[in-house]
C-alpha cells in the first residue's frame, strides 16, 4: 500500500478511535489525543489496522465481484498492483 494511503487511512482509523472515545463515561486522556500529537508508534499502530480492514475488505467484497469479470490470476495481480494486497498462491 502506498504511503500516502496508509497515512490517510490511519487518520481515519484515529477518527473512528476518537468518536468512539467520546461515547464512553470518563474516557481516558490517551483515547482522545489526536493525529497530530500521536506517538510515531501509535500511528504505526493505526496505519496497520487500517491495512489489515482493507485486505479483509477485499476479500470479502472485491475479489468476489472482480472474479466474476477476471480470471482468478488477473483478481490477484490487480489487487496486489492497486492496494498492495499480497498474493496468495
Amino acid at each position: 500500500m502506498k504511503p500516502e494511503l496508509r497515512e490517510t487511512l490511519g487518520k481515519a482509523v484515529r477518527k473512528a478511535w476518537i468518536q468512539w472515545a467520546k461515547t464512553q463515561n470518563n474516557p481516558k486522556d490517551s483515547w482522545l489525543i489526536p493525529w497530530e500529537s500521536m506517538e510515531e508508534q501509535d500511528k504505526e499502530a493505526d496505519r496497520q489496522i487500517a491495512e489489515a480492514v482493507v485486505q479483509r475488505l477485499g476479500e470479502m467484497l472485491a475479489i468476489p465481484f472482480l472474479n466474476i469479470l477476471f480470471t482468478e490470476e488477473q483478481v490477484k495481480s490487480l489487487l496486489a498492483e492497486l492496494v498492495g494486497i499480497p498474493r496468495k498462491e
